[in-house]
């Protein structure tokens, strides 16, 4: 990792894998990063490098559920533009598919708490306690009926095709077009500003880019290490431990528990998430690894 990192105060996902890989000292992936914000253990954030437009809101009450979120957000009228700016991911709207749509193109299988949902709400950020949900051109969008865009790419194939393009054909065309945008419009928030039509972007445009802040990760890294350390009781001394480790080989043996099969580690931490009182795979392992030389010291 450069040494000028660490003047940096936002890492894009590659370097922030990297940057708490070397803090844990332990391989983290861009996918590890982006299931843990999934998860609420980390916010991250995205940098407008270019020219947007964005609307600007605040939450009306202070419920944090709602049939739509944004039905709770009170928009200012104008838009303005956000250039050379941070945000946080809100994870209330389309923000969250598109997390996970990206951690499965990563891990090549879905996130296991995968929602399922198609969001209403567009591409929600957060800026303290306003609301900012980014905008799109209409009529730029090329995948959109109704937009100017789509109905130039249609009139173009036909001409690749080495069709030529009646009156009749081209006016059916432009009619059916505007059909659809009224139809789409209807159906979506939408806001004309400067002649052009501004509707909710709803994927990670181009010209935006999702980062970490180091403070946060740096916040991370001191949990994990926490979480991880195995601390010695202070109050049990070695026979002591010892005792407790050989108690607790007796209760996996009347249970017909394996603790050294592979993998038991995970099912253990399973069930203490669900007793409430999570105890992370990496501790677990380290404990049931000092069993045999428990039990050794004890047959001496």
């Amino acid at each position: 990792m450069s040494k000028f990192t660490r003047l940096k105060s936002y890492l894009p996902l590659y370097q922030a894998a990297d940057y708490l890989a070397e803090k844990i000292s332990e391989e983290v992936l861009e996918a590890d990063l982006i299931e843990a914000a999934l998860r609420g253990s980390l916010k991250l954030s995205v940098y407008l490098k270019e020219y947007f437009y964005i609307l600007v809101g605040s939450a009306k009450t202070e419920k944090s559920k709602f049939d739509s979120f944004e039905d709770n957000i009170l928009y200012e009228e104008k838009p303005e533009i956000g250039l050379n700016v941070f945000y946080d991911l809100a994870m209330v709207g389309s923000e969250v598919s598109y997390l996970e749509s990206r951690f499965e193109a990563l891990r090549e299988q879905p996130f296991e708490d995968v929602t399922f949902l198609e969001h209403e709400d567009g591409y929600i950020l957060q800026d303290g306690e306003r609301y900012v949900c980014l905008l799109q051109d209409f009529d730029k969008n090329p995948e959109v009926r109704g937009s100017e865009y789509y109905l130039g790419r249609q009139i173009e194939q036909i001409h690749n095709m080495g069709q030529g393009l009646s009156k009749n054909d081209s006016e059916y065309l432009t009619a059916k077009n505007d059909a659809d945008r009224r139809r789409v419009l209807a159906l979506d928030r939408h806001v004309e500003y400067a002649g052009m039509t501004l509707v909710k972007e709803r994927v990670l445009p181009d010209g935006a880019s999702l980062q970490v802040s180091i403070q946060r990760l740096d916040a991370l890294a001191r949990v994990l290490n926490e979480e991880h350390a195995v601390h010695p009781v202070s109050d049990l001394n070695a026979r002591e431990r010892n005792t407790i480790l050989v108690l607790l080989a007796a209760m996996c043996k009347q249970a017909n528990f394996d603790y050294s099969q592979r993998g038991i580690s995970k099912a253990i931490e399973a069930a203490t998430e669900e007793m409430g009182a999570r105890v992370s795979d990496d501790t677990i392992r380290k404990v049931l690894s000092q069993i045999p030389e428990a039990l050794e010291s004890r047959r001496k």
